[in-house]
């Protein structure tokens, strides 16, 4: 969710408001800072919202052809800030327990081929017969 401030400019349409947002955005080469305003039509249900309030508006899905923000109070805001906050720690919850989960089984595993592999090594291993070394005839000597 982006949360955006922004100035009332026209309120002449249904439940529908204009905000003008500025920003300050620095030139690629010579680093000047100059003004940017950008123009959002947002959903507004308060009807006490006048020409030059300042507002909170917040990106939704797209309502109508330029409609994709809706005016929301501070503590809508706030509330919804709390949320998606909340919503992170439980993700980073579940994403530590999955990697938990992942690590047990592979520990849990190799523990597994362990214990096979120790009958075996501790089993008696025949000793290779030992054959006694053949005598083998001297060669006549040479001429």
């Amino acid at each position: 969710m982006r949360f955006k401030e922004g100035v009332v400019v026209s309120t002449k349409m249904n439940k529908t408001v204009k905000v003008v947002i500025e920003r300050l955005k620095a030139h690629p080469k010579y680093k000047k800072r100059y003004k940017v305003s950008t123009k959002l039509y947002a959903h507004n249900e308060n009807p006490d919202i006048k020409v030059g309030d300042k507002v909170t508006v917040m990106e939704v899905r797209p309502m109508s052809k330029l409609k994709r923000w809706k005016v929301i109070s501070e503590k809508e805001q706030r509330d919804l800030t709390k949320e998606k906050a909340a919503a992170k720690q439980g993700a980073k919850v579940v994403i530590n327990l999955r990697e938990y989960t992942i690590q047990y089984k592979k520990r849990k595993k190799k523990v597994r081929k362990e214990e096979s592999a120790k009958p075996a090594a501790e089993a008696p291993v025949p000793a290779p017969e030992e054959t006694p070394p053949t005598e083998t005839p001297a060669s006549p000597p040479n001429p």
